[in-house]
């Protein structure tokens, strides 16, 4: 499996550390005064963005911050009326998305509405897609390395069809966090 482990069967997974990534930029998030962190996922359902709302989580707890369930948009349709309502309101000063794909939609979106990114809030994506540094405003997100991640992926099936490999491996790449403009200290 490439870039997922599904819960309770026993496959060769390649993936990036998703926990650890997502808990790296929200603990950047924390660290440049942000309490009020939403969580946004995309496709919540995949182990990924599982693995990602638990480094978000974790986070948030190790900085003894509460997590407002208001704040987790778990669902696949965003309400971008109640998240700028939320930002006018300073109950939320930023937002953690699970993937480069919903961060940039909801910079799209709030933008459209006349809030401004990072000042009224500011956002973290994960994937670092090529767009991400093109975006209105440059976004910050969480690298994962899908060339590494392509190769680390063939190596192990071209073990497996040669016999070398055996049982279930889960290889782990790292990530790395890269900071653009969609993030401002409060």
């Amino acid at each position: 499996m490439l870039d997922r482990s599904p819960a309770g069967y026993p496959v060769n997974v390649v993936t990036c550390n998703n926990h650890d990534g997502a808990y790296e930029a929200v603990e950047y998030l924390i660290r440049n005064g942000h309490q009020h962190i939403g969580f946004a996922a995309y496709d919540f359902h995949l182990s990924p963005e599982v693995d990602r709302y638990n480094g978000y989580s974790n986070a948030m707890t190790n900085a003894s911050l509460p997590i407002n369930k208001k704040l987790l948009y778990l669902d696949k349709e965003l309400d971008y009326d109640v998240l700028s309502g939320q930002i006018q309101a300073g109950e939320i000063t930023a937002l953690f998305c699970t993937n480069d794909k919903r961060a940039l939609e909801v910079l799209e979106q709030l933008t459209s509405r006349g809030i401004r990114i990072p000042d009224q809030i500011s956002l973290m994506g994960f994937d670092d897609f090529e767009s991400s540094k093109f975006a209105k405003v440059a976004l910050s997100t969480v690298k994962q390395h899908f060339d590494v991640l392509g190769y680390e992926s063939a190596k192990l099936l071209l073990e497996i069809s040669e016999g070398n490999s055996y049982g279930n491996k889960k290889v782990m790449l790292p990530t790395n966090l890269v900071i653009r403009d969609t993030v401002k200290p409060i």
